[in-house]
Parts: structure tokens; C-alpha cells; sequence
């Protein structure tokens, strides 16, 4: 008779989770993931397969989850304009008031392991891509309702917030003075006319 399982297993991936975004993938050990999820080996192999493996289940969780996130936030306000300055404002008053910062875990994961290893590349790909598309209809959505001018182009406006955004999750890790943030966020901004 199969035993039953004496832990929630959404808990201990949040653990899991929350431990890969502190550390990464190669800094956290076996040992460290199952004292956080709060498992013994046999229960983790059992129930994960192995660390890769439970690693991309958390990081495809992170994804599906900030996405849905982000999405709301750029929905939750009558003008698009001011919800993607109030998506961006977020990132940066979290970073400064979380010690330490450790950014986005899907832009941590692009810089750590997305370059050698094309499983995490597909993930974090599809992440951006979808995030592009979010912040292009929303753009597309500012059009037509006249908040932005027709002669913007959501698209390349909708990329070039992306790659800011993912330079801005990696510059704040390291804790700029504030001001620094500020004035280049207000640069950015001033695509959106």
C-alpha cells in the first residue's frame, strides 16, 4: 500500500522556489533545498524527481505567476500610462526595500543559466514574450483610446520597455542611489507619448 504524502507540496515548492530566486540554481544545494522545503531525500526524489527537475517546475511557476501578476497590474488602472509606470515604481520600491534584493528570479535565471543551457533558455524566452505582449496591448489598448499618439509604435516601444525593465531588475540588485534610478526611469517614460 503507497504511503501518503505528510507535507503540502505547494509549500514546499514556494520553499524551493523562494530559495532558488535567493541563491540561483548552482548555489543552492540538495541538502539546503530539503531542510527549507522541510523533506527528507527519499520524499524529495520521490515526489520531484531531482533538483533540475524541481527547479523547472519552480521556475515555470514563478513565470505563470508573475505573469498573471503583471497582467492584472497593467489592467488595474483607467489609464495605461499609469499602469505601467505603477508596474515599474513597484520593481524599484521593492528592490530598495527588500535587503538583500534579489531581482526577478526569470531575468536571474536568463544571466545564470540561460546562456549554456537551452531548457532554461525556452523558459525565460517564453517569459519575455509573453510579458512583450502584455505591455504591447496594453500600449495598443492607450491608442486607441487616445492616451498615446497613433504614431507610436506599441511593438517597438513594448520591446524597449521589456529590455529596460530586465536591465533595471539586474542594475538594482547592486542598490543605486535612487536618484540614478529615477531620472532613467523618466527617460524611458518619455516613449510613452
Amino acid at each position: 500500500m503507497a504511503r501518503t504524502k505528510e507535507f503540502d507540496e505547494r509549500k514546499a515548492l514556494d520553499a524551493a522556489m523562494q530559495l532558488f530566486w535567493e541563491k540561483g540554481y548552482e548555489a543552492t544545494s540538495l541538502s539546503a533545498l530539503t531542510e527549507r522545503m522541510g523533506l527528507q531525500r527519499s520524499s524529495f526524489y520521490a515526489t520531484y524527481g531531482d533538483k533540475r527537475s524541481l527547479f523547472t517546475t519552480a521556475l515555470q511557476k514563478y513565470s505563470e505567476t508573475r505573469i498573471a501578476y503583471l497582467k492584472a497590474k497593467l489592467q488595474g488602472h483607467a489609464s495605461v500610462r499609469e499602469s505601467i509606470k505603477s508596474c515599474f515604481k513597484d520593481i524599484i520600491d521593492i528592490a530598495y526595500q527588500t535587503n538583500p534584493s534579489f531581482g526577478c528570479f526569470c531575468v536571474n535565471t536568463i544571466v545564470e543559466l540561460a546562456p549554456h543551457d537551452s531548457q532554461f533558455s525556452q523558459i525565460t524566452s517564453r517569459y519575455q514574450e509573453q510579458l512583450q505582449i502584455l505591455v504591447r496591448q496594453a500600449l495598443e489598448k492607450g491608442i486607441l483610446a487616445g492616451e498615446f499618439s497613433r504614431d507610436l509604435d506599441a511593438l517597438a516601444v513594448s520591446h524597449s520597455l521589456i529590455i529596460f525593465m530586465n536591465g533595471l531588475l539586474v542594475t538594482l540588485k547592486t542598490k543605486p542611489e535612487r536618484q540614478f534610478i529615477d531620472e532613467s526611469l523618466s527617460m524611458m517614460f518619455q516613449l510613452l507619448k
